[in-house]
This record gives structure tokens, sequence and C-alpha cells, in this order.
């Protein structure tokens, strides 16, 4: 076995407030605040819906993906899903990560939502943004930001600092900025990380999605919508796939479970790969693929057991995501 991608199985959840009720009580405060920050983005930008909380803006939607697992896995990265030359059906999402839906020249991270058919029922989601790690340590630094950025952009640096400090205001700052400001030429050629852990078996690791076709030509910088066009043209010449890798743990301290905003210091190690067929996008009947999908509840607590979520703002995802799928829905 290689000792560079043996998995680890001494990792541990450690609960904020010191154990799982109090860390849930302060979850449920945050599930109250996204459907208002929700309605926020509603008044704001006049749409006559209630949007996601993040990710409303869908660049694609396809029902007819694949992911494969790698036929040499190593016994040791075997799973009940990651089985050596495993086929499973799936479903794509590509969006804009704000909760606002805006023009794509805007400062933005990208996001990478799978829906993966196990059969039988069983579904499990692979949920990933085009920034190795979060802004936040923690739920509760993602929900400051969130809360901040909701109303008025003049006044977001300032409930920021109210909320999280000024030293860690400016460093959750830098990191969203550095993400945010890079330019974005096709959502095919992006690479996209998990940021947060998750268990692999007996073992964890966080995950990414690793892009294998072509740059792409820059764009006309005045598009609004250019990232969907780019991924439309795209498409219609060939297909579009990522590598999945997983990046297993270490230790607390090289590959902490709980500090999201940390880069984990161990090597990435391929499993499977996900593949978009060739396809057109603007074809007729597709709209209506783009509207099932957009109106799926992708949720990362959709999965299996030994592939579930870990740490503190993954525990959180689940009733906050919860909330949000729940005032879409109404």
């Amino acid at each position: 076995m290689d000792s560079q991608t043996a998995l680890v199985t001494t990792w541990r959840e450690t609960y904020a407030g010191g154990s799982e009720q109090a860390e849930s009580a302060e979850f449920a405060a945050w599930a109250d605040q996204i459907q208002d920050i929700q309605r926020e983005h509603r008044e704001r930008s006049g749409s006559a819906v209630v949007r996601r909380g993040f990710h409303a803006k869908q660049q694609a939607g396809v029902d007819d993906a694949e992911l494969v697992v790698a036929e040499d896995l190593p016994g040791h990265l075997s799973t009940s899903v990651f089985r050596p030359g495993a086929r499973y059906p799936c479903v794509v999402r590509l969006s804009n990560a704000s909760g606002r839906v805006q023009p794509d020249t805007e400062g933005d991270l990208r996001g990478l939502a799978v829906r993966v058919d196990l059969g039988a029922g069983r579904a499990m989601d692979l949920l990933a943004t085009n920034g190795a790690v979060s802004f936040a340590r923690d739920a509760g630094q993602f929900m400051a930001m969130a809360r901040a950025t909701a109303g008025s952009r003049l006044m977001a640096v300032p409930r920021l600092a109210a909320s999280v400090g000024p030293l860690e205001a400016v460093r959750m700052l830098r990191t969203a900025l550095g993400g945010t400001r890079r330019p974005v030429r096709s959502l095919a050629t992006e690479r996209y990380w998990s940021r947060g852990a998750y268990r692999y078996g007996d073992g964890a690791v966080r995950f990414e999605f690793v892009p294998t076709t072509a740059a792409a030509p820059p764009q006309a910088p005045d598009d609004p919508d250019y990232l969907r066009h780019e991924l439309v043209d795209r498409l219609r010449g060939g297909p579009v796939s990522w590598r999945l890798l997983v990046q297993p743990y270490r230790d607390e301290r090289s590959t902490p479970i709980e500090d999201a905003s940390r880069t984990w210091a161990s090597e990435p190690v391929p499993v499977a790969r996900l593949t978009i067929p060739r396809q057109d996008l603007d074809a007729p009947g597709h709209a209506e693929v783009e509207r099932r999908v957009d109106a799926m509840e992708f949720n990362p607590w959709t999965t299996v057991d030994d592939h579930r979520p870990l740490g503190n703002i993954n525990r959180a995802r689940k009733p906050v995501y919860e909330a949000s799928q729940q005032l879409r829905r109404t």
C-alpha cells in the first residue's frame, strides 16, 4: 500500500459550543437567517421568485453525464461507491456562486454540483467551487459574510468587521476577493474543490475536480452571459470531462477537519472521471431539462453514510440548505 495514499482513520469531529446539541441550536438560528437573505436578494433584484441563497444563476444543467470509477483503483481506496470500473449516471449543474443573478463579468466564484445516481433509490451529491479553500473557517464566519453582503454593498465591510473582528474580516475578504477577481474563461476548464471534508470509507478526504479539456480563448468582455455561450459552443464540438481526485486526511495540523479556510497538505489521488457528453444545450427540448435541473435540491447530505460530510461548515449546511430549499418550494 502506498503510504502517501493510505487512509488514516483517526480523524474526529469537534463540535462548536462543546456539544452536538449546542452546535445544532446555533445552526437553527442560521436556518432562519438564510431565508431572510433569500428574501433580501429577491427584493433587491425585483424577482418574482425566491432563488437559492447561493449559486442562483445556473449556467448549464444536464441529466446525461456519467461518473466512471478508475479500473485500477487500489483496494485501500475502494468503498461502497468507489468500486473499480463502476459507472454511474449523473445530473450536473454549473453555476455562478452568488445569491444574486448577475452578469458573468461581475467578480464571482463558480460552482459544480453533481448528483450521482447510485441505484436502488440512493444518490450522492458532490458540490464543489472553483476556490481551493473557503474564506470562512467555520459556519459562523460563512453566515457573517452572507449577512454582510446581502444588503447594501457600501456597508458590507463594516458589517463583517463588526461581526468577526477587523483582522478576521481582512483575512476573509482577501481570500474571497482573490477567488472572485481571477478571470474565468470557461467553466469547462476550471478546477473545483469541495473545500470541506467528507468521510471516505473509514478515512476522510477532501475532493476536487480537475479539468481535462483545452483552455478557452478570451471572451467578449461585454457579454453578460459569456460563460454560458462558451460552454454551449464547446459542448457542440465534443464532451467535457474532469478527473475526480481525493485528498486524504493525515492529521489535524496538516489536514484540519474543522477549519475550511486551510489548505490541506496531502497529495490528491485520482479515483474517477466525470464526463458531460457532446450535446446542444440550446436544442429544442433541452430547456425543460435545464428547468428540472435548476429546480433540484442539491445538498451534500444527500449521500450514503461512508461518504457523509464532515466538519462544522458541512454540518451547518444540512439545516441551512433544508431551510433554503423549503422557502424555494413555498
